[in-house]
């Protein structure tokens, strides 16, 4: 895509298009979900999936994930 927040959003194991944009549109911007607050108001989105997240959101160190 031509938004990188929508790039970012899809190197997270667990999020396709359709999860970015509901992301998104609950959250309005990375910033926002990175606090996870309105990650809880993203429909089918689990406790996992929302804390793999907010791990990779805001973690200082190098964060992997089996793929």
């Amino acid at each position: 895509t031509n938004d990188v927040r929508k790039d970012m959003l899809h190197t997270i194991p667990g999020i396709g298009p359709d999860m970015v944009e509901a992301i998104l549109d609950a959250c309005g911007s990375i910033e926002e979900a990175a606090c996870g607050d309105c990650l809880r108001n993203v429909p089918r989105m689990g406790k996992v999936l929302r804390n793999r997240i907010v791990e990779v959101l805001t973690s200082e160190e190098e964060v992997r994930f089996e793929r």
